[in-house]
């Protein structure tokens, strides 16, 4: 029996990334059922680009459907999109990446496999992804911020990563699905699938292509964006907590050194030295850049410290705005009902 997925891809602003993933979409040695477009109030081309860009595909059999929104973070987009869904199986990828060829086929193979040993099928599959690296810079930041691949349940996958992800609905129906935040809504989900104890499954060759922020601005400028809404969400001890402890045990020893001797400040430097060591040092099996190469270790320093000052730039405004009473609202999105625009 064959498995039917739709493919669920929430968007906003990604004018310039969405046709490339529909591309590898369509190319999927295993058909989605559909692909389902969620649209979360873009201010640029992007619902545009998927109207136009079914007649350039009229050789493919599988429809792809527009559902426009208004202003919405990602969960609750994706939460439309499976609500919208005609599958008994939900895939979930994100703008921004592209899928390999065989994505969709190595993510139904457990279902697949379920079936004919006539056994319960999983409740999740979760797949893998992999940065793409195509510059300096993005060796450097994969090192600093891309988590390595680890065994689990004998496979070495990384992850779990939202947007190489296949679920059946109902489960994710009974679940109340995402949280309306702009940020750990992912992380949230998977603390619910841990809780409720579904069966899991792994695909670690089903593999999603991620871009990475470009430079170093645009990095500031997304993890300053994550560092806020993380608070937001309430999940700053599982990320804030840290770099905190680190900057506070390090501030003591620039202190000293301010005022004594300047010998102070190589404690607080070598731990700097150190912190960068581990974190090439757990990458080393990856292949993103050369562990013995010096300017590797100065560009993943650079990475380093600028997510630190992206965390400390969004904790203060995120106390500035709990100061003044405005954090956003537990549902920021319009409270219209979507409407489907067909493709």
């Amino acid at each position: 029996m064959s498995v039917r997925v739709s493919v669920v891809i929430p968007a906003r602003d990604e004018q310039d990334s969405i046709a490339p993933l529909l591309d590898s979409l369509l190319e999927q040695t295993w058909p989605a059922a559909e692909i389902v477009v969620v649209d979360a109030g873009s201010l640029d081309g992007t619902a545009q680009m998927v109207r136009e860009y079914r007649p350039k595909c009229s050789f493919a059999a599988v429809p792809i459907r527009l559902l426009a929104l208004g202003p919405a973070y990602p969960g609750i987009a994706r939460n439309a999109g499976v609500e919208a869904a005609v599958s008994a199986h939900i895939a979930f990828t994100d703008a921004g990446i592209r899928v390999d060829r065989q994505w969709l086929e190595r993510l139904c193979a457990p279902l697949q496999q379920a079936q004919q040993a006539a056994a319960a099928p999983p409740d999740v599959v979760f797949g893998s992804y992999e940065p793409v690296i195509t510059t300096f810079f993005a060796q450097c930041a994969a090192t600093a911020y891309v988590p390595a691949r680890s065994p689990d349940k004998g496979k070495e996958i990384r992850g779990p990563f939202i947007a190489s992800c296949l679920l059946r609905k109902s489960a994710f129906e009974a679940s109340g699905g995402f949280p309306p935040y702009r940020a750990a809504e992912d992380l949230m989900f998977f603390d619910k699938i841990r809780d409720r104890n579904w069966t899991t499954a792994y695909a670690p060759h089903a593999i999603a292509r991620w871009e990475m922020a470009s430079g170093w601005l645009s990095t500031f400028r997304r993890f300053r964006l994550y560092s806020y809404h993380n608070l937001v969400a309430g999940r700053g001890g599982y990320w804030h907590r840290g770099v905190a402890r680190w900057y506070t045990l390090a501030m003591p020893f620039v202190i000293l050194g301010c005022v004594q001797p300047a010998g102070w400040l190589a404690v607080p430097l070598l731990g700097a030295g150190a912190r960068i060591a581990i974190t090439i040092w757990r990458k080393r099996k990856e292949n993103w850049g050369c562990p013995l190469n010096p300017l590797h270790w100065i560009g993943v320093g650079l990475v380093l410290i600028t997510l630190d000052a992206a965390t400390f730039w969004g904790a203060a405004w995120w106390a500035w705005d709990k100061l003044r009473g405005r954090l956003p609202l537990d549902t920021p999105y319009t409270e219209a009902a979507a409407e489907e625009t067909p493709a």
